[in-house]
């Protein structure tokens, strides 16, 4: 069998390879991977390449149409995606991974997020890949270490998703009404049927309605609104908008059009606590508020890496509700409490990688020789 396996191979690896690029991410559509897309159809690079998004969803209607591209949803289309895999000639991803199979295919990925969660056990990088792409500085070898990935094989150029945090910025009062100030609470996940987490609660400081309504009355005494939006893998049924509690969830930005960083980076303050999205919203420059309420049980499963601690020192730590309305009343009265400390992380962590997209695309035309 082991014979004709070996045949079956040798065979296949005589169909030439399609000048074909496939692209990935969750939601589809969005994080660096959108980014590198989008400036490769600005060169001009889907005149030369097919460029194949392999999409979690199945609905394609509001996905935009653009010349020799095309989006495939792998449940729907096994083979044809199995083919798809083996023929191109280089893959994008953020999140899944596709990767090489053959000589001549080149696999990147862009890491979705900074070093925090120690998430090796669940999330290994497939030593199939050929280069890992993470953000500048400190934050580089403990990406690689997390995901038991070469580090001579990793390369600290920034996410290209991060790019839209210092521009295209979106009116929040024309999507929200006039408020005097927008915070955006971006809380990673609690516990999710995959079991990466046991905390006691599914969202942290607000457990009940009595504390949402209660936060809710500072907000509005405050002219203040948060906007929530809970991580997509968390399951969140006690969360409801009140006047200055906006939930919302991944399909907004689609319906929006909204890139989901430009969205971020419009915001005067930061809530979140072991998300990543911490390190993204440094380059803002503006408060961060870090739920550290269960942070203990979050270092037991599943846990922090080396050094996270040390580097979330550019956010305030927020332990209970009432640190929270303290927070938010800093914000709304234009207190920045952090922010030298948060500058000197902002440096550790990004250096000289701000606008960083052009310099990864050039990286994987060079790799896959494009």
């Amino acid at each position: 069998m082991s014979k004709i396996k070996d045949i079956v191979k040798r065979i296949c690896g005589l169909i030439p390879l399609s000048n074909r690029i496939m692209f990935e991410s969750i939601p589809d559509l969005t994080d660096s991977s959108k980014a590198i897309f989008d400036e490769m159809v600005k060169r001009g690079l889907n005149r030369r390449y097919k460029m194949v998004w392999n999409c979690h969803s199945k609905d394609f209607s509001n996905y935009p149409k653009i010349d020799n591209v095309m989006y495939i949803n792998e449940e729907d289309h096994p083979y044809m995606m199995k083919w798809l895999i083996f023929s191109s000639k280089c893959f994008i991803t953020t999140n899944s991974f596709m990767y090489s199979k053959r000589k001549g295919q080149t696999s990147v990925y862009i890491s979705h997020g900074g070093p925090i969660k120690d998430c090796g056990g669940y999330y290994t990088l497939p030593e199939e890949v050929d280069y890992l792409v993470t953000l500048g500085g400190e934050a580089s070898k403990p990406t690689a270490d997390t995901l038991h990935f070469p580090f001579n094989r990793t390369y600290a150029l920034g996410y290209p998703r991060n790019d839209d945090i210092l521009r295209n910025h979106v009116n929040l009062k024309n999507l929200f009404g006039p408020y005097k100030k927008f915070i955006i609470w971006y809380p990673t996940f609690r516990n999710i049927e995959k079991g990466m987490t046991a905390c006691t609660h599914d969202f942290p400081i607000v457990h009940d309605k009595s504390a949402l309504t209660e936060l809710n009355r500072t907000l509005d005494s405050l002219d203040t609104l948060i906007v929530l939006k809970p991580h997509f893998a968390q399951s969140v049924t006690n969360l409801e908008s009140m006047s200055n509690i906006k939930v919302i969830r991944d399909d907004f930005f689609t319906s929006h059009s909204i890139s989901p960083y430009s969205f971020i980076g419009s915001f005067d303050a930061l809530l979140t606590d072991y998300s990543s999205v911490y390190y993204d919203y440094l380059l803002c420059d503006k408060p961060i508020g870090m739920i550290w309420e269960d942070i203990e049980e979050y270092k037991t499963k599943p846990g922090l890496v080396e050094g996270f601690e040390y580097l979330s020192r550019g956010g305030e730590k927020i332990y209970n509700i009432h640190d929270l309305l303290l927070f938010i009343k800093d914000v709304s009265e234009g207190n920045d409490n952090s922010a030298i400390v948060r500058r000197e992380v902002m440096r550790d962590i990004h250096g000289d990688n701000k606008i960083c997209t052009p310099s990864v695309v050039d990286f994987i035309i060079e790799k896959a020789g494009l």
